[in-house]
């Protein structure tokens, strides 16, 4: 099937009337119903009924015109990209990031990026750090955005440095916090790993798991709310909160 295939198939779908289709497309009747027996005989099914009352689609042929935006829109896009000039930056970017940086800083700086080259398509898609490098390795995407330091042989660029925070809900002492329950969550290993060589350098020994949640920081911060606790978070999980104090635990993580 060629273009003019996709298109008369969805002009067939929207008037369902072979003379109507021929004009909406510049075609004569004969090419009309030539294109119609050449498309069933390449998808070897019937993909449209035909009566006095008009032609429709069956089945088979709405399922084919599911695909005519897409192929449509694909052909555009492949127009656009070898007819550009050979300095001009085009094409299709696949990022994957931590749900954080999407919430956060991803949108900002794709409209940055998108503003200065907007010839450029983004796919984005979320992912825990793990899966996002193994996407990485696997060169299933184009850019991976994570927290922390990891095993990388091309380009890294850090953009941004968030600080951790201390989180209680009652005034911090960091004299006394060694002998209040202590909450953890899942969490990637670089910032346990960061809290941990805190923990050690404050009160010299290592933390002692008294209350932990494999979700994320969010049921962290309500158990903390409720007393259970108190944790150690990034700074962007704590925007526009006002039921927990914090204070800067002197570490950070990239």
């Amino acid at each position: 099937m060629d273009i003019k295939d996709w298109e008369l198939l969805k002009v067939l779908a929207e008037v369902k009337s072979m003379s109507q289709a021929a004009e909406k497309t510049y075609l004569s009747q004969p090419a009309v119903l030539y294109r119609i027996n050449r498309m069933e005989q390449e998808m070897e099914v019937t993909l449209f009924q035909r009566n006095n009352k008009g032609i429709r689609l069956t089945s088979a042929g709405l399922r084919l015109l599911s695909f005519a935006d897409r192929m449509l829109l694909q052909n555009t896009q492949i127009r656009t990209y070898v007819r550009r000039p050979d300095q001009m930056v085009c094409g299709e970017i696949q990022i994957s990031a931590a749900s954080t940086a999407i919430n956060n800083f991803l949108p900002s700086l794709m409209k940055h990026f998108g503003t200065r080259y907007p010839d450029v398509t983004f796919l984005v898609n979320c992912g825990l750090n793990d899966e996002i490098i193994h996407r990485l390795n696997q060169q299933e995407i184009s850019l991976a955005m994570v927290r922390g330091d990891f095993q990388w042989e091309g380009g890294v660029v850090p953009i941004y440095r968030e600080p951790l925070m201390i989180i209680s809900s009652k005034p911090i002492d960091e004299e006394t916090l060694v002998d209040d329950p202590i909450i953890f969550y899942h969490q990637t290993g670089h910032i346990t790993t960061v809290i941990n060589e805190w923990y050690r350098g404050r009160y010299g020994v290592s933390p002692r798991m008294k209350l932990h949640t494999d979700h994320g920081p969010m049921n962290c911060l309500s158990m903390v709310k409720e007393g259970l606790g108190w944790a150690i978070v990034p700074a962007l999980h704590l925007k526009k909160r006002k039921d927990v104090i914090s204070e800067n635990s002197k570490g950070s993580e990239r």
